[in-house]
């Protein structure tokens, strides 16, 4: 049976000469081996990591609980104006 072609992996290969675990990693990342792509949120001046569509914990909660009241702000203007 045919091993990983990463250097030091001796697991079966499932697809591409690479074993499950590396070929994940390479069809989400582009590369076997990286382990984990470090990203910060997307408010400026915001160094937290990433949890969520581009946003830390907290900016990501803030951006939803303000959407959910715009979204029922909008909904009582309309039922105003039948």
């Amino acid at each position: 049976m045919k091993s990983c072609k990463v250097e030091g992996c001796d697991r079966p290969v499932a697809g591409r000469g690479l074993c499950h675990m590396h070929y994940k990693r390479w069809a989400r990342h582009g590369d076997p081996e990286v382990t984990m792509v470090k990203k910060e949120c997307k408010v400026a001046g915001c160094e937290r990591r990433h949890f969520c569509k581009g946003y830390c914990e907290p900016h990501y909660r803030r951006m939803r609980k303000e959407k959910a009241l715009e979204e029922e702000i909008n909904q009582i203007n309309q039922q105003n104006k039948i």
